[in-house]
């Protein structure tokens, strides 16, 4: 805690306006948590674009008319100079204050708040702080507009999930599960972690997040294609993750992918895989989280003190889509009955799973994944 930036441990909805190599400011906004800040990266101008591109030209020494308006805040230091904000006249200033008649914000009853699609990724410029840091998605902004100061098309690709799951799911503290809640049979188990967060720990702090998104059974006892099978009703059940859509650390998933030799259809040569191809399938959903069984197996998932592999429950919230529960795959013809057994379970319409069965999405019923 500093002098300059004691404005991020004041009220939340201070202003917190500091300068960048010397000569460009940048205007935050402090939250509850002491410490912390929101930064504006940019801005959709709508009213005194005219005087915005004045003091974008004034800045540039250029013609005013060269900057179009969806560029004239695209970006943190260039609102501040479009919108005249400077440490000097706005640093400390209280937001929420009623007879602060400089700088607040307001809310648009007219926004289309439902059609918005938020994409979340990493941040911008910050490469200094480490991988762990530098990777964590804490960058939020609206799909499809202009003035974005840097677009991610490789978050854009997948944006399955409404607005309220995308957000929730970043920023807001996650609860692991616990041993109680993969205490069910195991048909309930695979169908409950659908929807649910895999989340890796890498040794130099990364960290990768996938949404499950497929799930097999295999019931043990006489369960023929199970590993566990012994013609009985002995315990010997686990529930297979088959499939990720990869939210976090993408570009890390990508390496592991690319160094373990994966030759795949869905590798484009000038941009590597496709979002939903770097986990969909179980062995590939490994490689690309770096699952192992030298640094996995055994693992107990449910106790706090592991900080390699756990599973979080997505802020509680429910995905929207249908579960589609058809056959396993890859199960021989020695698994005689159990071959056509209905015990594998997936996220009808999301392009990560391994493998559709369209016939059985014909019929198709609608789930809630709690």
């Amino acid at each position: 805690r500093t002098a300059a930036n004691e404005p991020m441990y004041m009220p939340a909805g201070t202003a917190y306006v500091y300068m960048t190599y010397g000569m460009y400011h940048c205007f935050n906004i402090s939250s509850e948590e002491p410490g912390a800040a929101v930064l504006l990266r940019a801005l959709e101008p709508i009213s005194g674009m005219e005087t915005m591109q004045k003091f974008r030209a004034q800045k540039l020494k250029t013609n005013k008319n060269a900057i179009q308006p969806p560029k004239l805040c695209d970006g943190p230091s260039k609102l501040c100079i479009s919108m005249n904000i400077t440490k000097e006249s706005m640093n400390k200033l209280d937001l929420t204050d009623l007879s602060n008649d400089t700088m607040w914000l307001e809310d648009d009853p007219d926004f289309d708040r439902d059609g918005m699609k938020i994409v979340c990724t990493s941040r911008i410029g910050i490469a200094s702080a480490g991988v762990e840091w530098a990777t964590k998605p804490l960058r939020f902004y609206i799909l499809h507009n202009d003035s974005v100061s840097k677009r991610d098309k490789a978050a854009e690709e997948e944006l399955d999930f409404d607005t309220a799951f995308m957000i929730c799911m970043f920023c807001k503290q996650n609860r692991r599960l616990l041993k109680e809640d993969y205490d069910r049979p195991c048909q309930d188990l695979a169908v409950y972690l659908l929807g649910k967060i895999l989340v890796r720990k890498l040794e130099n702090g990364g960290i990768l997040k996938g949404v499950i998104v497929e799930t097999e059974c295999y019931l043990g006892g006489d369960d023929k294609a199970s590993h566990s099978y012994n013609g009985n009703a002995e315990p010997g059940a686990v529930a297979l993750v088959r499939a990720l859509q990869p939210v976090c650390g993408t570009s890390i998933m990508e390496g592991f992918r690319s160094r373990a030799g994966a030759k795949s259809k869905a590798a484009n040569p000038r941009r590597g895989f496709t979002n939903s191809s770097l986990c969909n399938g179980p062995s590939k959903l490994c490689i690309a989280m770096d699952i192992t069984k030298d640094n996995s197996n055994e693992l107990d998932l449910g106790s706090s003190l592991n900080e390699r592999l756990w599973i979080e429950k997505g802020a509680g919230l429910s995905v929207r889509g249908r579960i589609l529960n058809t056959s396993r795959i890859g199960i021989g013809p020695s698994a005689e009955e159990w071959v056509n057994k209905p015990l594998r379970f997936y996220l009808l319409g999301n392009r990560s799973v391994s493998k559709r069965d369209k016939k059985a999405e014909e019929f198709a019923t609608v789930t809630k994944v709690d």
